[in-house]
């Protein structure tokens, strides 16, 4: 699964963000967790108030405060001014 996630780092890398949204989501819906998250980390790294991004993330962990964390960011850039989403 690690390899399949640095896979998906790389094309990331080189595509728009909803196009790597799209990946993540996509990865995240057929069960693949660590693929969707190397996915939207890529995205977060360079999008950090990217809310959609924070929103899939939050499905991606197991941990419900993590999971807490993310939605609450999601709030937080959702109240912000030039706030990105899908």
């Amino acid at each position: 699964m690690i390899a399949n996630g640095r896979k998906i780092n790389r094309h990331v890398a080189g595509l728009p963000t909803a196009a790597a949204l799209k990946l993540a989501m996509a990865a995240i819906d057929r069960g693949d967790y660590p693929e969707g998250r190397a996915a939207l980390e890529q995205i977060l790294e360079r999008e950090p108030n990217n809310a959609a991004a924070w929103f899939w993330m939050g499905y991606c962990e197991d941990d419900v405060r993590a999971r807490d964390a993310c939605f609450d960011r999601v709030r937080d850039r959702a109240k912000r001014p030039g706030y990105s989403t899908w």
